[in-house]
């Protein structure tokens, strides 16, 4: 089916299931213990459709658009140099782990 049809049809499913959730509630007072279950068990297959109908597919896609992604900016390059060169000044000494907030280790 079209995406446009299995929506409508989705749509469709789901009001059917609030009529029918409508009809048991009515048919509780009313109608007989089995007939009660079955309308009980046509709104959950109904509900169950309608959740199947409408849900979204996943294509793999982030949702994000299909065009190619941007040119990096002209000033990337001459940045990604900077930091390695930075990043080299500081050493291996330099990449020791989080610092403790004052006054952690006292008892």
């Amino acid at each position: 089916m079209r995406d446009d049809a299995q929506e409508m049809v989705g749509w469709l499913l789901a009001v059917a299931a609030l009529v029918a959730d409508a009809a048991v509630i009515a048919a509780t007072h009313s109608w007989t213990f089995a007939a009660t279950y079955t309308l009980l068990a046509i709104t959950w297959a109904l509900s169950l459709a309608a959740f199947l109908s409408l849900r979204r597919r996943d294509d793999g896609s982030d949702g994000g658009s299909d065009r190619a992604p941007d040119p990096e900016p002209p000033w990337w390059p001459d940045f990604e140099r900077q930091f390695r060169d930075y990043a080299r000044r500081q050493g291996p000494g330099a990449r020791r782990g989080p610092r403790t907030p004052a006054g952690a280790g006292r008892s």
